[in-house]
């Protein structure tokens, strides 16, 4: 905030920021390029201690004679123990078994709510979602989005960081493809430093301001990412070990199904749309009868089980539920502030890995449970 607010008119200005918030609703491929899945991070750490030895020496024995001699003690110092060539690092290996998120997994580290505006000319509103999947996790990133609370849809910044050496899954793939400024005066600018690589999107009305107006501030955003880093543990790959689930084909799919278990007659999988899969090797799965279907976007995070009960404690609502085969299983309600309701996720978990279930219809939620059942029955 300005420092040169008073009180009141900051005051005043939270509400706004809390109040316009609730009105913000994602829509089309702006909210598909958000969606998905936050939130976790190991940290190990080992103590390994030294060890001191000592000795004392008698005095010599006592005299023969009526008369006792005072006995003398000396302690002598203990010989000097060279240190050890090497420090061992347990806690490296135990966090690369699992993955850990830079920026401690909070979007708030990543930029400040000043820097933000600064950027945009707008107070903006956390709207990120993706990150609630672990999918950035297990590769040693996170991904944040946020939105103008004062007007809808005047401005939103989107920021990815990733070790150097990890490529973008989808959808960010795709929103994050373009460098430069485009005719709608969105920015995207990218940048690798110290074996980490960081993409800020930013898109501003252009009656806020102009674009070259918005590449500048861009820029400076990069350097207050950059800046930060350095302020939290780096993001870690996670290892891939043979707990993990296999990348599926969803045609394959359809022949896991048994529709009947729900009260359908068919039942389809097909991979979803690329404008609207909400990650890498997301199937649509929809079960057919004469009066009605229902779908939902499937999909996998192998390995993605890391940080399951911060992912749980993040969402807005969340139940756990019974889903037979499952280690954990949440019924989950995610950007419930700012989506008319938000959206509801089914999430699964072996104890290794994460199967994501998300209907397009609140309607039947036993029906996301049964079909999760049977998915897991074959992974």
């Amino acid at each position: 905030m300005n420092d040169e607010l008073t009180p009141d008119e900051r005051a005043a200005l939270r509400s706004r920021i809390l109040g316009g918030a609730r009105d913000i609703k994602p829509a089309g491929a702006h909210r598909n390029a958000w969606i998905a899945g936050s939130i976790a991070a190991v940290l190990v750490v080992a103590i390994a201690g030294g060890v001191v030895a000592t000795s004392t020496l008698s005095a010599p024995q006592i005299a023969e004679t009526p008369t006792p001699t005072p006995v003398t003690t000396e302690t002598v110092p203990p010989s000097p123990t060279p240190p050890p060539t090497s420090v061992p690092t347990p806690a490296a290996t135990a966090v690369t078994a699992v993955g850990r998120a830079p920026f401690g997994d909070s979007c708030d580290n990543v930029l400040t709510s000043e820097q933000l505006a600064a950027a945009t000319g707008h107070p903006m509103y956390d709207v990120t979602f993706i990150r609630h999947d672990t999918r950035a996790t297990v590769r040693g990133g996170v991904f944040c989005a946020w939105v103008s609370s004062d007007e809808r849809w005047a401005a939103t910044v989107n920021v990815a960081v990733l070790p150097s050496t990890e490529s973008l899954p989808a959808p960010e793939s795709d929103q994050f493809a373009t460098e430069g400024c485009d005719e709608n005066g969105r920015c995207t600018l990218t940048r690798v430093e110290d074996g980490v690589r960081v993409w800020v999107q930013v898109w501003a009305k252009l009656t806020t301001q102009s674009p070259d107006v918005t590449a500048t501030r861009s820029s400076t955003l990069l350097d207050q990412i950059f800046a930060r880093a350095g302020d939290y543990p780096a993001g870690v790959t996670a290892t891939p070990t043979s707990a993990w689930w296999s990348p599926w084909d969803c045609v394959d799919v359809t022949s896991w199904i048994d529709p009947t278990v729900s009260g359908y007659d068919t039942a389809t999988s097909v991979t979803a749309e690329p404008d609207t899969a909400k990650a890498d090797g997301a199937c649509t799965i929809t079960l057919s009868r004469p009066t009605s279907t229902w779908d939902a976007q499937v999909w996998l995070v192998p390995g993605g089980a890391v940080g399951l009960d911060q992912m749980v404690a993040a969402a807005d609502r969340s139940t756990p539920v019974t889903v037979s085969g499952a280690v954990e299983a949440y019924s989950v309600t995610v950007l419930a502030k700012v989506d008319d309701g938000g959206a509801s996720f089914l999430w699964v978990s072996d104890g290794t890995n994460l199967l994501v279930v998300t209907p397009s219809s609140l309607e039947e939620p036993d029906v996301a449970i049964q079909l999760a059942e049977q998915l897991l029955a074959r992974l």
